[in-house]
């Protein structure tokens, strides 16, 4: 009956591991991201609002920045254009093995960034990251 356990015991780990394991993502796919964001642009933080959850996994955030430079924009972002950012944090835990979380951006700070709009019907001005962890920098070679 001991020997039944540890067997069931080991097939239910094997079964749950790939619910808990995150792999990191490998480089070049953040470059991809990258690439493939349809705004890339560099923004100057105006105002960062913060969900407080002190039990919650991830927190609302919402950035306020002014545009301060256009690469790329297929909505037509021009600069002094202030937009919205959308995203959650995530603080992953110690020892984490996993895809690289979003940072949270600082207020005043400037950064570039890959991003993606948020398809509303009057809202052209709201956006989320397109390119994971790497959203907002630093720019990988080869993302223009």
């Amino acid at each position: 009956m001991g020997k039944l356990r540890g067997h069931l015991a080991a097939v239910v780990m094997l079964l749950l591991v790939p619910f808990f394991v995150h792999a990191e993502i490998e480089l070049k796919y953040y470059l991809e991201d990258q690439a493939n964001a349809p705004e890339y642009i560099e923004i100057k933080v105006l105002d960062v609002d913060k969900e407080w959850c002190f039990f919650c996994p991830e927190k609302k955030i919402v950035v306020k920045a002014r545009v301060t430079a256009v690469y790329r924009s297929v909505s037509g972002l021009e600069v002094g254009e202030v937009v919205k950012i959308k995203y959650k944090l995530f603080k992953p835990p110690k020892k984490w093995v996993g895809p690289r979380p979003l940072p949270l951006l600082k207020e005043k700070k400037h950064y570039s960034a890959f991003l993606q709009r948020i398809p509303r019907k009057k809202k052209r001005k709201h956006f989320k990251p397109a390119a994971r962890g790497y959203s907002f920098g630093p720019v990988l070679a080869g993302s223009n």
